[in-house]
């Protein structure tokens, strides 16, 4: 927690892809067979909800899709669990369908 608070304070960790590259992936869950992965995005002091969804295929292709949202926070942990519950949201709302 210190760790974490010393890293917002002084703009540390390298997290949301200040490089101009994707963002480090925070967090991942496997959920109704699809692969989610929060990828807040670093906006300043705030991050993004932003993140992946993933579908393989059995010829072992793989669809992606990705999203990114205007919810905000300034803790990085929080923004991981949001982006995450916003994949498995998507994947309850859309399905396959996100892939088309």
């Amino acid at each position: 927690m210190l760790r974490a608070l010393w890293q917002r304070l002084t703009g540390g960790g390298g997290q949301g892809g200040e490089d101009g590259g994707d963002p480090p992936v925070g967090g991942e869950e496997t959920y109704h067979g699809y692969l989610i992965l929060a990828m807040p995005r670093r906006e300043g002091n705030i991050y993004r909800v932003a993140g992946e969804i993933r579908r393989s295929s059995a010829d072992g292709s793989e669809a992606r899709y990705t999203f990114v949202r205007v919810d905000t926070d300034g803790d990085y942990d929080t923004v991981v669990q949001l982006s995450l519950r916003k994949g498995r949201l998507l994947v309850d709302e859309n399905g396959d369908a996100l892939f088309d």
